[in-house]
């Protein structure tokens, strides 16, 4: 069975622990918050990382990538130097990469939405692959 493990900076009492099944293997789920506590969750990391298969991060601020740059936060960059014997992720990648397939997805599916659309976006670092995905479809 895989041990899969959050460290959550969210509060501890949305802890849960289960086991599923996903093509055919076996996965122990358990999240642990933090109440915001970073100190907490670097602990918990150490602790969980020689017994678990991988780490989610959860309720962290994801890097972020414009154009060339990208902008790291840096408790996000802390937690995740604190993990070296396994992966470990913020799933901010599969994230972006569902964004961008949802916005194509629409456009393609339900009758051009997005053509000539007129379209704000309140943060031009996190909706940033969003909206460029959507400049793909409207000027607007």
């Amino acid at each position: 069975m895989k041990n899969i493990v959050s460290v959550s900076l969210g509060a501890s009492a949305d802890d849960y622990d289960f086991i599923t099944r996903f093509r055919g293997q076996s996965f122990r789920v358990r999240r642990f918050g933090t109440d915001h506590d970073v100190r907490k969750a670097v602990d918990l990391l150490a602790r969980w990382q020689g017994e678990c298969d991988a780490i989610g991060l959860g309720r962290v601020a994801d890097h972020q990538l414009v154009g060339t740059r990208r902008l790291e936060d840096p408790t996000t960059a802390a937690l995740e130097a604190a993990v070296s014997e396994v992966p470990v992720t913020t799933g901010a990648r599969l994230r972006g990469l569902l964004d961008e397939w949802a916005i194509r997805h629409i456009q393609a599916h339900e009758q051009h939405c997005f053509t000539n659309a007129r379209v704000l976006f309140l943060s031009g670092l996190a909706s940033y692959a969003i909206a460029q995905a959507v400049s793909e479809y409207t000027h607007n």
